[in-house]
């Protein structure tokens, strides 16, 4: 959206300057985040100038008259409406425009340059799911799976590289075996690519042939990030997960074993879902205890309207929920730690951001079993890949300085 309005002539004001148009892009996926999206436009609608209000993307898709109610909102646009969104504020439309995103056949192409602030290059490859989970509404939001043609995948990241980016993050609403094989191969022999990264799949479409051609391509990153909700076998058939416990815990020991024992595993989890009971919840602490996760990402159970869970029973109360998600986040930090002190007094291979560490005079980045690395250094290495020796942990990062 940013890039469609630079090339139609718009200017990007920064914070605090003033402004003639004002969009927020807004997520749906739980209900604090449509609460986010609410308060955020709230706030600009009563900034000074009055300026243009739109609000853009997945909580207009799912509940637009909502949306359209908020005084001072003067556009609403839907998932497929947003990427015109230059169209739109070129003639300063106004009113609801929301189309049934259910009804797209064809991957929405947006042609973008680059990725405003950042040092990885994000490239989508995919738009939708037909999974339909029963706690999910993404599919509400952004519609049936479809696949970015492989031509058009390709010509976006050579576009990246010419710009100077190192690595390429593939990334998509879902993910499948077949898309994710064919794009890896296709990308590996562009020229200039230093490191291909996958984004969050589910366990079903990690298969043996993927983790091979990972394992053999020197540009794939040593990392996977698995969406695996939950450790209890009833849960995940209530969540309609098409897959248990133990297929669970046959890949991640097949992930290991091909990828490697510093591979860096990262994992969602569902905590609080309806019906998931203190055993159910013992056996989800147990497997996180037990598997090789380096780090979590933990989410409550949000109720979302026309969802198979909306109605389901029983829900638990959210003090519960929060001492639930407390324990697994101790038990993540311990995980990550673990993980880290592998590396001290080693050598890493670090992708440096182009900004300094939060509220300190030091550079930061990643490497691509996706540790956190934060030394000193000069600003020349900036987006560029350093090799960094390990020499301790500080929170939830590794500290280390530049190899001579």
């Amino acid at each position: 959206m940013r890039e469609n309005l630079l090339r139609a002539g718009h200017v990007c004001a920064e914070k605090g300057e003033p402004c003639d148009a004002v969009v927020v892009n807004s997520c749906a996926v739980t209900a604090n985040a449509c609460a986010q999206a609410r308060q955020a436009t709230r706030r600009v609608t009563k900034w000074n100038g009055k300026p243009f209000v739109a609000v853009v993307g997945c909580y207009p898709q799912i509940d637009p008259q909502a949306v359209a109610a908020i005084e001072g909102v003067n556009l609403v646009l839907g998932t497929a409406e947003k990427i015109r969104i230059a169209e739109f504020l070129g003639n300063w439309s106004q009113g609801v425009h929301v189309s049934d995103i259910c009804t797209f056949a064809a991957y929405p192409e947006a042609r973008i340059e680059g990725h405003y602030g950042h040092t990885r290059a994000l490239l989508k490859i995919q738009e939708g799911c037909n999974q339909a989970c029963a706690f999910c509404i993404v599919p509400q939001a952004r519609g049936t799976s479809r696949r970015r043609p492989l031509e058009s995948v390709v010509e976006e990241a050579k576009r990246f590289i010419t710009r100077g980016y190192k690595e390429i993050v593939l990334t998509g609403t879902h993910l499948d075996e077949e898309n994710v094989f064919q794009t890896v191969t296709a990308l590996e022999g562009v020229p200039g690519l230093r490191r291909l990264r996958v984004s969050s799949m589910d366990p079903n479409e990690i298969s043996e042939r993927l983790l091979g051609l990972l394992a053999f391509l020197e540009k794939c990153c040593r990392h996977l990030h698995i969406a695996v909700q939950s450790g209890d076998d009833g849960t995940l058939e209530r969540m309609r997960r098409p897959y248990d416990r133990q297929d669970v815990v046959s890949l991640l020991e097949r992930i290991q074993g091909v990828l490697g024992e510093d591979v860096g595993i990262g994992a969602d989890f569902l905590v609080g879902f309806p019906g998931e009971d203190e055993r159910a919840f013992a056996h989800t602490y147990r497997l996180i205890s037990e598997m090789p996760f380096t780090y979590l990402h933990l989410f409550p159970f949000s109720p979302r309207p026309s969802t198979a869970a909306f109605a389901m029973r029983p829900v638990f109360p959210q003090a519960m929920v929060r001492e639930r998600l407390k324990a697994l986040k101790e038990l993540g930090e311990r995980k990550r730690k673990e993980f880290q002190e592998r590396f001290i007094d080693r050598e890493v291979e670090v992708l440096v951001e182009h900004r300094c560490e939060k509220g300190k005079d030091r550079l930061t980045g990643l490497t691509d079993n996706y540790l956190r690395v934060s030394f000193e250094g000069p600003e020349a290495i900036q987006g560029r890949l350093a090799k960094i020796l390990i020499t301790g942990q500080e929170d939830a990062r590794l500290i280390g300085r530049v190899k001579a």
